[in-house]
């Protein structure tokens, strides 16, 4: 899409047609005019005509400063996602509503380096997935911008009161997250002692938590049980359509959620009446057959029920 002295009017105005021509509300299109009528208000107060990925930093930059993107708060993530979509439509003239891209989660300087170090240390030496060192990286790098955001620089400034009330800011509701938390910090202390990081083994101090405990849904149904599942979905609607599809990939073929996430139309072989895909979990290739009963509720769902968007994925919000 050409992207050079172009006014924000004249973006805006090609993105709304384009959101509309992808059925978003105009709720959608007023909140975003809204936000972007700032980026606007800004150019016109530093008299800068056209917009690029320059004035974009500019403008985020005047606002938020220099901080990481993954140590802001909700609403400043938000500022960040709905400004990032100008420059996108911009370059490809396309948008994504919705979750944006992932912002890289880095490690900085002598404090960084002991939390890439344990990683580093956890990935050669075990035999871990991929996705388990992911975690990792997922599940500590709140810590370390809580360290961050504290004024600790270096390691040996951790103290026992701060791990705690870290700790204690845990979404309570979240038992699943808190609990894989919980267990990574006590790996990673323990580290930090037995490798003389640390003189104090804190991972002694990281609470026990109740999860496994916990009543959990059942692993396995039963035949009745599904077929009354499949039998509840109203599929006189387009929800019903992608829900009644999505539940016979996971009841029939086994299909994981994520893996289900993840389907793309190129996974879809209807010639060979297959699904191929790579899980995400293990990473695996797998073939798995595409039975009548799945390949009529998947084109049900994509001709009568699946919104016009160029998405590769199969199924979006309906």
């Amino acid at each position: 899409m050409e992207n050079q002295k172009q006014t924000i009017d004249d973006l805006m105005n090609v993105m709304f047609d384009y959101m509309r021509d992808i059925h978003r509300s105009e709720g959608t299109i007023i909140r975003y005019r809204r936000k972007w009528q700032k980026v606007k208000n800004f150019m016109l107060d530093n008299q800068i005509n056209h917009y690029d990925a320059k004035v974009e930093k500019a403008y985020l930059t005047s606002i938020l400063g220099s901080q990481d993107y993954n140590q802001l708060n909700k609403k400043e993530k938000e500022l960040v996602n709905v400004t990032e979509v100008l420059i996108e439509f911009q370059k490809t003239g396309r948008i994504q509503i919705g979750p944006r891209r992932h912002h890289p989660k880095v490690f900085k300087e002598d404090l960084g380096r002991i939390f890439k170090n344990f990683i580093d240390y956890r990935e050669n030496t075990l035999n871990l997935s991929s996705k388990t060192i992911q975690s990792y990286v997922i599940y500590l790098y709140p810590f370390y911008c809580h360290l961050i955001l504290k004024e600790i620089k270096h390691i040996s400034g951790i103290k026992a009161s701060e791990i705690l009330f870290y700790i204690k800011q845990m979404d309570p509701n979240d038992s699943a997250k808190k609990h894989v938390s919980l267990n990574i910090l006590r790996i990673f202390f323990r580290y930090l002692y037995e490798h003389y990081i640390l003189s104090v083994d804190f991972s002694s101090i990281i609470p026990k938590d109740n999860y496994k405990n916990q009543p959990k849904l059942p692993s396995t149904f039963t035949d009745g049980e599904i077929d009354a599942l499949l039998k509840a979905v109203d599929r006189g609607n387009p929800k019903g359509k992608r829900d009644y599809a999505i539940l016979l990939l996971a009841t029939k073929l086994g299909l994981r959620a994520s893996d289900i996430c993840e389907l793309k139309f190129e996974n879809i072989i209807w010639e060979r009446n297959v699904i191929t895909f790579n899980q995400f979990k293990s990473g695996r290739a797998l073939e798995l057959p595409l039975l009548p009963e799945i390949g009529n509720a998947m084109i049900d769902y994509l001709r009568h029920g699946r919104p016009v968007s160029l998405d590769s994925n199969c199924f979006i919000h309906v």
